[in-house]
């Protein structure tokens, strides 16, 4: 499996799979809870793992990886020489 690194805008990562999905990439978004305490209350809240950081499937071979560029909710796919890396 290859997976590619998307960069997200701020506070996106649970958006940006949504718009992933009609584009036939699975994602991998992990996730930890987090629990704030604040005037007696306890909250706790899904947070990404890892900040602005997306990492959709990718087959090798595959050319339709250039389509994420124009997905919703991402601001640019980590490349190498404008290869997915």
């Amino acid at each position: 499996m290859t997976w590619l690194g998307v960069d997200t805008k701020p506070d996106a990562e649970c958006r940006a799979p949504k718009n992933l999905k009609p584009q036939r990439f699975n994602d991998f978004l992990s996730l930890i809870i987090m629990t704030f305490s604040a005037a007696r209350r306890h909250n706790s809240l899904e947070r990404p793992h890892f900040p602005h950081i997306l990492l959709p499937h990718y087959m090798n071979g595959f050319s339709g990886w250039q389509s994420i560029k124009g997905a919703l909710a991402l601001e640019a796919v980590i490349t190498a020489f404008d290869r997915p890396n």
